[in-house]
């Protein structure tokens, strides 16, 4: 019988990405990551180095381009949410919006 290798597959959706692997012993292993971002815009430089550092320290994955910080995932979800606005999704119907474009 010939030996599975091991296989991957990835599913984009406007609310999720879901990522599938197959692992040594068989097993499928699946990993979620939600599709928003929160743009963080800091006031000064000194603010900019303080919002990092607990990002940082919170693990928090983000984006830093221009003068923004951009937190990406379920933590852009719940910061937006802490803070009474909500998170962009960068897809609409299956495809990039141009409204939650940076």
């Amino acid at each position: 019988m010939a030996e599975l290798k091991p296989s991957l597959g990835l599913d984009i959706g406007t609310s999720t990405i879901v990522a599938a692997r197959v692992d040594d012993s068989g097993n499928p292993v699946f990993k979620l990551h939600r599709d928003a971002f929160y743009e963080i815009v800091p006031v000064s430089a000194i603010n900019f180095k303080t919002i990092r550092k607990g990002l940082d320290e919170k693990k928090v994955d983000y984006i830093v381009r221009d003068k923004s910080i951009y937190v990406i995932g379920e933590e852009a979800i719940k910061l937006a949410n802490e803070r009474h606005q909500n998170a962009r999704r960068p897809l609409n119907r299956g495809v990039i919006s141009v409204r939650s474009a940076p």
